[in-house]
C-alpha cells in the first residue's frame, strides 16, 4: 500500500466512523425523546373533571379538549413524536451517499490510471 492510498483509507474509515457515531447518537436521542413523549401524555377527561370539581371563585370556563387535527394534535397534547426522524433520515442517506461518492471516486481513479486490476489478497501479499 502506498502512503497516499493508506491516507485515503484512513480518511475514509474516519468519515465512516464519525457518521456511525452521529447515527448512534441520533438513535439514542430519538429513543429517549419517544419514551419521554409517551410518559408525558395529557389525560383531558381527568383535567376536565379536576376543573369542574374545583370550587368556583369567580367566573370560570372549562377548557374543552382539543380536536385531533392531523397537524396540531401532537403539539397540543405535548407528544412530539418522531421529532428526530428527518434528521435520522438525512444522516442515513447522507452516509450512504458518502460511501457511494467514495466508491465513484475510487472507480474513477482506477479507470483513469488504466492499471490492471488485482485482487485485494494479491495486493496485500505483495506488500509483505
Amino acid at each position: 500500500m502506498t502512503d497516499s492510498s493508506r491516507k485515503k483509507l484512513i480518511i475514509g474509515l474516519a468519515v465512516m466512523l464519525a457518521g456511525g457515531i452521529v447515527l448512534l447518537a441520533t438513535a439514542i436521542h430519538v429513543q429517549a425523546m419517544s419514551t419521554a413523549a409517551q410518559a408525558g401524555t395529557v389525560n383531558w377527561p381527568l383535567v376536565e373533571e379536576a376543573l369542574i370539581a374545583r370550587p368556583a371563585t369567580g367566573p370560570a370556563a372549562t377548557i374543552p379538549p382539543p380536536k385531533q387535527e392531523p397537524c396540531l394534535s401532537c403539539h397540543i397534547t405535548g407528544e412530539n413524536k418522531n421529532l428526530w426522524t428527518p434528521l435520522a433520515r438525512w444522516l442515513v442517506f447522507g452516509t450512504f451517499g458518502l460511501v457511494f461518492a467514495f466508491g465513484v471516486y475510487r472507480s474513477a481513479l482506477v479507470w483513469t490510471q488504466r492499471k490492471p486490476w488485482k485482487p485485494l489478497t494479491v495486493v496485500l501479499c505483495s506488500n509483505l
